[in-house]
This record gives structure tokens, C-alpha cells and sequence, in this order.
């Protein structure tokens, strides 16, 4: 299951947010970007969230300091990133067989990026390059979401996410059903963060890889969903 949710068949692999250059192999519509954006069966953004730039600003705040942890910044189909750590950011994209982020050069420089050419960041994505997130970080990353009004979600043992206030992959099923009229969605998950969308999902499936409160959550739903 892709990390950044999927229903409706459309997916990209782990740890992947660039939909565009391999959208046309896979069916269509799709949630990506835990919920940020919603394509229609063409591959059209039909709804969208972004981040405001003080929340990027303050994203990197969190990392000052901070060794072998990383900011990366979504915007659809593209994704920045500085310099720091750009060999094993590369290693690890490509493990993934997903393409590799733009070097920005530095944060200072994907800041101006960001602010000159006023591009949409639909996720902040903090990345570790030294294994598991550490518990200390993962808890200055929820206190940064919870400060800005956004919502951090972790689906990776090695990463967190933080997309803008009131986004989650749910969102997109009912985006997918009140604009795109479907009537029945069927959408498949693995890691906490798909939980919002197997809830409003009207077939909703765990992986066999699935972390336990998916499995232990997944009954109660279908049981909720049939009374």
C-alpha cells in the first residue's frame, strides 16, 4: 500500500509522493499525499490542500540541531530538498525505485524556492537517514502539527508527515463520492494513517503486513459499517 494512501486503484509505491510520471499505468482516481490532494479518472486535481509558508518556515525550525533527520517539501509531482544528506536521500528514492528529489541546495535556498516561485506545498515530509525516526524527534514533530494547526501522521518506521489542518486520506474518499459521485469505494491500507480512510471506505481491506490496530481497528469498522 502506497504510503501516502490510495483508493480507487490508483497507487505509487512506498515512500512516494511523485504521482504524475507513472499515474497513466495504474487505474485512476487516487488520494495522495495522506489525503492533500484527490485526482479524477484523468489524472486532474480535483481538490487540494496546501500548507501556508510560516508552516514551512517552522518545519525546518524543527530540524536545526538535529543530526541525520531531514525536510522535504511535496508539491504534487515534485518534491525539494536541500543538500544535507542528498547522497543517502538519493539511495533511499531510489531503493524505492521512485524518482529523486530536486536539490535545492539548501534550506535557505528551498525556502526562496518555495517563496519566489510561490509553490503549493501540499506536505512537509521529515525523513530520517540514520534508520528508525527517534522517539525525541517524532515528538517535536507532533508538537510543531499540533502549534500550526496541522496534522502529523507517521506510516514509516523512518519518516512523519505533516499535511494542512483537517487533511487526512478520508477526506479523499469522500471527495471521491460527493464530487466524482462513486458510489462505492473500495480502499486498501497498512499503516495508521490509512485508518480515516478504511472508515469511510465502503469496502475496506488490511494488508497482511498491516500494522496491529489496523487489523484490531478493521473489524469494529466492517461491524459499524453492517449495523
Amino acid at each position: 500500500m502506497c504510503r501516502y494512501g490510495w483508493s480507487g486503484g490508483a497507487r505509487y509505491g512506498k515512500e512516494s509522493g511523485v504521482c504524475n510520471p507513472v499515474l497513466h499505468t495504474y487505474s485512476r482516481p487516487g488520494i495522495y499525499l495522506n489525503g492533500a490532494i484527490t485526482y479524477d479518472h484523468t489524472g486532474a486535481v480535483v481538490a487540494e490542500k496546501t500548507h501556508n509558508y510560516d508552516d514551512i518556515v517552522e518545519a525546518i525550525k524543527v530540524v536545526e540541531g538535529v543530526e541525520g533527520v531531514v525536510v522535504l517539501l511535496y508539491n504534487g509531482d515534485r518534491v525539494l530538498a536541500p543538500n544535507t544528506g542528498s547522497k543517502e536521500i538519493e539511495k533511499i528514492y531510489k531503493s524505492l525505485h521512485t524518482p529523486c528529489p530536486e536539490n535545492c541546495g539548501s534550506y535557505e535556498n528551498m525556502l526562496a524556492k518555495v517563496h519566489e516561485e510561490a509553490i503549493s506545498i501540499h506536505l512537509i515530509h521529515f525523513m530520517s537517514l540514520e534508520g528508525r525516526m527517534k522517539e525525541n524527534v517524532l515528538r517535536k514533530i507532533r508538537e510543531f502539527a499540533k502549534r500550526s494547526g496541522c496534522s502529523a501522521a507517521q506510516s514509516l518506521w523512518r519518516s512523519c508527515d505533516v499535511v494542512p489542518a483537517g487533511v487526512n486520506k478520508g477526506l479523499g474518499v469522500k471527495i471521491m463520492k460527493e464530487k466524482l459521485r462513486y458510489q462505492r469505494v473500495v480502499c486498501v491500507g497498512d499503516a495508521l494513517n490509512d485508518l480515516e480512510m478504511l472508515e469511510e471506505a465502503d469496502v475496506a481491506v488490511a494488508m497482511g503486513n498491516a500494522l496491529p490496530g489496523i487489523k484490531v481497528g478493521l473489524p469494529k469498522i466492517q461491524r459499524n459499517r453492517l449495523s
